[in-house]
């Protein structure tokens, strides 16, 4: 993926310019990245209440936990882009319990993001869904 930094984008002024991009990436490409965490080594220089401080990353350097690999597919339909955009919520509490965010911004989030699904489920007059596998999205 850092091979497309500072690449151009064609038709920069057709508003799907960045989505097409995208999709004719995925029809042939892989992308990787990183999933990585910066772990509390001090409380008192890092503390998780207080969002305004910045983590040094001398103190704690990012640690790789994982990848997220996405192979080649077909990343978008009319379809798709209902059900994503108009479906389903995200939101970083869908986690492991030992994974969930922490913080009394984290706190305040949660409400946002429920606030805003809920708004856009009854706006939309469509289900908020919580699919368990790729194949419960349409192709």
């Amino acid at each position: 993926m850092k091979e497309l930094t500072g690449k151009k984008l064609e038709n920069m002024s057709d508003f799907s310019a960045l989505r097409d991009a995208v999709v004719r990436f995925f029809e042939t490409e892989t992308a990787v990245w990183d999933v990585q965490v910066q772990l509390m080594a001090d409380p008192a220089k890092m503390p998780i209440e207080d969002a305004s401080v910045q983590w040094s990353e001398e103190d704690s350097p990012y640690i790789t936990v994982g990848h997220l690999t996405a192979a080649p597919q077909a990343a978008y339909s009319p379809e798709r882009r209902v059900f994503v955009d108009e479906m389903l919520a995200f939101n970083p509490w869908h986690s492991l319990e030992a994974h969930r965010p922490l913080g009394n911004v984290m706190r305040a989030r949660k409400k946002a993001y429920l606030m805003a699904s809920t708004f856009r489920a009854r706006m939309n007059s469509r289900p908020i869904v919580e699919p368990r596998s790729i194949d419960e999205l349409p192709a």
